[in-house]
Parts: C-alpha cells; sequence; structure tokens
C-alpha cells in the first residue's frame, strides 16, 4: 500500500488497522503526543530521530490480534485528542492516570505555546455590515415591529433590545 502515491505511514497503517483489522501501528499528531508524554518525554517528537522512537514505541505497543488493534489504535487517538490535549491536558488519576497533574507537556515539545497577541490570527472577525439602528417608536419610524417590512426573525424580534 506504501507504494501508492500519498500513501504514507500513517494513511497504510490507518487503512490496514481500520478497514482490515491488521495489526499495525499509526502515529498521528493526538498518538505522538500521547506515546511522547508517557513513554518518551525527553525526545523531541517533530524530529526524524523523535518520529522514528515514537513509531518504534508505537509497534511495540500493539496488541497481538488486529481486532485488539483495532481498539488500541482508536483509543490512544481518542486519548489524544480529548485527554492529553495540546492546549489544556487533563491528566491526573482522574483522567489519564499515566501521568501526574503538572506532568503534561514537560520535555519533548509539546508545551503549550504562548497565545498569539490580541489582533493576530482568528481573534479579529470583520464586521459584516453596519450595526442596525432602533428607532424609539416616539420618533416615528417603524422600529422593526410588524407592518415595518423587516423580517422579525432577521432582525432579531421586535422584543429585542
Amino acid at each position: 500500500m506504501r507504494a501508492l502515491p500519498g500513501v504514507g505511514a500513517y494513511t497504510a497503517g490507518a487503512v490496514a488497522s481500520f478497514a482490515y483489522e491488521k495489526r499495525a501501528a499509526l502515529v498521528d499528531t493526538n498518538v505522538a503526543r500521547v506515546l511522547n508524554r508517557v513513554f518518551a518525554p525527553t525526545i523531541k517528537p517533530k524530529t526524524g530521530a523523535g518520529a522514528k522512537a515514537l513509531w518504534s514505541i508505537a509497534e511495540r505497543l500493539l496488541p497481538r490480534t488486529g481486532a485488539q488493534t483495532w481498539t488500541h489504535n482508536q483509543a490512544l487517538m481518542e486519548l489524544g485528542a480529548l485527554v492529553c490535549s495540546a492546549r489544556s491536558p487533563k491528566c491526573g488519576a482522574a483522567r489519564c492516570g499515566w501521568l501526574q497533574p503538572g506532568q503534561c507537556g514537560r520535555g519533548g515539545g509539546w508545551a503549550r505555546r504562548r497565545r498569539a497577541p490580541r489582533g493576530a490570527g482568528r481573534d479579529v472577525r470583520p464586521r459584516v455590515g453596519p450595526r442596525p439602528r432602533r428607532r424609539s417608536a416616539s420618533a416615528g419610524g417603524g422600529g422593526g415591529g410588524a407592518g415595518s417590512g423587516r423580517s422579525d426573525a432577521l432582525c432579531g424580534g421586535a422584543d429585542r433590545p
């Protein structure tokens, strides 16, 4: 399968494990984070040697049968996505059980990134248009009520301030 163009180690492992229930390791970002934090906190996962070490760990951890491998791989992916997350890891016996609170993010390169300054990236959203003005009923101008020609569903309803 790896001979096909665009098919790397992760894709080949995922297809073999999930589609054919073969005993195959797979290491995505979530799995790499879990393996790095639990088994090899001193390696740098984003280097070539670090990635090879994480793949080696993943292969050694595989269960003996393909059906169990499917569950194992899915569980590692979910653990990395939901519990051992990059930004807010939930360590400790109540959630993970492998690491004590505060141990996540030490070494390896999974430390929490500093937040970008306000105004950078996705924090700033352009306004779609000018903010609609509400006219008071005493000012004489149909402030969005019935018969004004404006849809209450689009304007937030006549009762809203």
